[in-house]
């Protein structure tokens, strides 16, 4: 016996769908899948908890071939100011054109266009990343749609954002018991299963692959003395236990960079003015990659 849906039934299952593929949010390979935590615990010489310590980390990134790059010596200017770095992308026919940039949790944090009428061509827009806007890795996707709202074109990309100076990494301060916990994964990207990128400089030219490793520098501070301690230490999926002595702590120019390993690359001579590109459907690698 053959069984025909009813017009009713079938909008029912149409809505149904619909709901479903709305709760979804951003369908996100990187997103962590298993329940993450990163407990810090810091005890001086005698075992005592100190407590009221500010707490920053940076994921330490490398750049094949280059490795671990240094920090550059105008990154602390540039990171006075919010942070940007520019997005390209091409249109081959008239279209409606949406560009946003979202977590690693899925969550908007940015609509740089809004749905807009957009000519055939290639185009670029700016992101700039306001100042609390922490640290990490961010995708970004452009969706194209025609006059009746169907799909074009759709990709997305993702980019690093890195801020060298302390107050961008700081998470929290420890608590009476010396302690302080996270459970927010997007803050220690490196241990997720991220696609590749591609690290560029400030004209777009590529630097090589982009990684963010889970190695981890991790630095408390006493905000009143302004004395510190800094240590690496590797930070993975599942539960992180770190244990930091708080022992012979020194001033905070003489702690280790804070963001080593970071780097906005310098361009790579004089570009040399880029050949036309062919009108085609394309979402590029931001510029610089990463930015600060």
């Amino acid at each position: 016996m053959h069984l025909k849906l009813s017009h009713l039934s079938a909008a029912l299952l149409a809505c149904a769908l619909a709901v479903v593929l709305l709760s979804c949010g951003e369908d996100d390979p990187a997103r962590p899948t298993e329940a993450f935590s990163f407990d810090l615990a810091v005890t001086d010489t005698l075992g005592n908890p100190v407590s009221g310590l500010e707490v920053s980390v940076w994921n330490r990134l490398s750049i094949e071939p280059a490795g671990l790059l240094p920090r550059r010596a105008d990154e602390a200017a540039r990171a006075a100011s919010n942070a940007s770095t520019v997005i390209s992308f091409g249109v081959e026919t008239r279209s409606s054109v949406r560009v946003h940039v979202y977590d690693l949790n899925g969550g908007i944090v940015d609509s740089l266009l809004r749905p807009t009428e957009t000519p055939p061509g290639e185009h670029k827009i700016v992101w700039n990343a306001a100042s609390n806007v922490p640290n990490g890795v961010y995708g970004y996707r452009m969706q194209a749609t025609d006059s009746t709202g169907v799909v074009l074109f759709e990709d997305k990309n993702y980019c690093v954002l890195a801020r060298t100076e302390r107050s961008y990494g700081v998470i929290g301060y420890t608590d009476a018991d010396g302690s302080l916990r996270s459970e927010d994964a997007r803050l220690f990207p490196g241990h997720m299963d991220l696609p590749p990128m591609t690290a560029t400089n400030a004209v777009g030219q590529d630097v090589g692959a982009l990684e963010v490793l889970d190695s981890v520098r991790v630095t408390v501070v006493d905000t009143t003395s302004m004395l510190g301690v800094s240590v690496d230490c590797v930070v993975g999926p599942g539960g992180n236990a770190i244990d930091i002595l708080w022992e012979s702590p020194v001033p905070l120019q003489q702690l280790p960079t804070a963001a080593a390993g970071v780097s906005v690359a310098a361009p790579l001579g004089d570009p040399a003015a880029p050949e036309p590109l062919p009108i085609q459907w394309s979402l590029r690698q931001n510029y610089p990659n990463p930015f600060n």
